[in-house]
């Protein structure tokens, strides 16, 4: 009867010794692109803190969320980054992906100006961590780092917002200037359409007021005025009488009595008047 051969006990120490050396070659990798990578989401959250923090800032009379008018002092907490969830500027409450504690706010005043300030957990997860994490969390700005009880955490600071000061107002004064010159230019324009409006009335009025036609004639050589088409022939006078209307177009100036000749006067109205 023919025996099956296994593996010997060397070839067995062989193989997993090769598998330990793979592994433990492996490990550093993946430990570091893990580490990237939460470094990354770290980074993000903070930056996603403080942008929401200065949209709060802005949109409600340049007052950091949490604090009441005229005060700058508060230990780090939750009470900002609720209120920031609460009022939308947030949509949930981010937390540190090494150790998936929240990060907390506060606010101190310097050189005359209140300071923001996030920070991060102070854990035995993420102490090791910030350290290796330097390089990266520079993108996020000067960092303060401290240990306490041999347990690291960083704090980041940022001052108001640029734009801060009466913001509110200084938009509004923007608009409000930009409204003044568009309302002097509407204005500009409505004179111009009034004075528009008075010539085109004032040439109107002088084509539908009456009009006078004074023509001559030579003794003996009677003479005719016609009014203008959509005129009619109103009166028809002169200094001896002599001026006759002759219907409603016209009139005839006899001068056969006046060697001088006559000097007739017709005049003419708009027909409908």
């Amino acid at each position: 009867m023919q025996k099956t051969r296994g593996f010997s006990l060397i070839e067995l120490a062989v193989v997993l010794t090769v598998m330990a050396i793979l592994s433990t070659a492996a490990v550093p990798g993946m430990i570091a692109a893990a580490r990237g990578k939460y470094g990354e989401r770290l980074v993000a959250d903070i930056s996603n803190l403080q942008e929401a923090a200065e949209a709060y800032y802005h949109q409600n009379g340049d007052q950091w969320p949490a604090l009441s008018e005229g005060e700058c002092s508060m230990n780090p907490s939750l009470n900002a980054v609720n209120v920031l969830k609460n009022e939308g500027f947030l949509t949930c409450l981010p937390r540190d992906p090494f150790s998936n504690e929240h990060y907390l706010i506060s606010y101190a005043e310097q050189n005359g100006e209140c300071h923001l300030r996030i920070h991060t957990p102070r854990n035995a997860k993420l102490s090791p961590v910030l350290g290796k994490l330097n390089a990266t969390l520079k993108l996020i700005g000067q960092q303060n780092c401290q240990a306490e009880n041999n347990l690291v955490a960083c704090t980041f600071a940022f001052v108001e917002p640029k734009l801060g000061r009466n913001f509110g107002a200084i938009v509004e004064d923007e608009v409000d200037n930009q409204m003044q010159g568009m309302r002097q230019e509407l204005k500009l324009l409505e004179e111009e359409l009034d004075d528009f409006k008075n010539g085109t009335q004032k040439n109107t009025n002088q084509q539908i007021t009456d009009y006078d036609v004074q023509f001559h004639a030579q003794p003996n050589q009677p003479n005719h005025a016609v009014c203008q088409s959509g005129f009619k022939a109103t009166a028809c006078t002169s200094s001896n009488n002599r001026c006759k209307l002759m219907g409603t177009e016209g009139a005839k100036c006899e001068a056969r009595y006046n060697r001088g000749g006559e000097q007739c006067t017709l005049t003419c109205t708009r027909v409908g008047n």
